[in-house]
């Protein structure tokens, strides 16, 4: 995976039961399914669940709004809320988004 690709990773994209990761938006702005490696499963496991308790926490403080794709966003205007659409990994800060002017958590930069 490249760098950009795993930054923008989001945990409805980690698939344990498939053993795959799904890169959204990949090279050629295409979809692809990456294999999961056995030897990061439990780590990534153990990180998803930290970062769900992180998720939880922003949830008590109604500051657990995330970017979602424009014509998602209309579609589906929960998903920005879910927890599947979270990022995996998600800054430690929250930022202004410059066209919305909402206050949320971004992918690691």
């Amino acid at each position: 995976m490249r760098v950009n690709e795993l930054l923008r990773l989001r945990v409805q994209d980690v698939q344990f039961d498939q053993n795959w990761i799904v890169v959204r938006e990949a090279k050629g702005n295409k979809d692809r399914y990456v294999p999961l490696p056995a030897r990061y499963r439990a780590e990534l496991q153990e990180w998803l669940e930290r970062r769900h308790e992180q998720y939880l926490a922003d949830k008590a403080r109604n500051m657990h709004e995330v970017e979602v794709p424009g014509a998602l966003a209309r579609k589906y205007p929960n998903a920005p809320y879910q927890w599947g659409w979270q990022y995996v990994f998600a800054a430690d800060d929250f930022s202004q988004d410059p066209r919305s002017g909402h206050a949320r958590r971004h992918h690691v930069d």
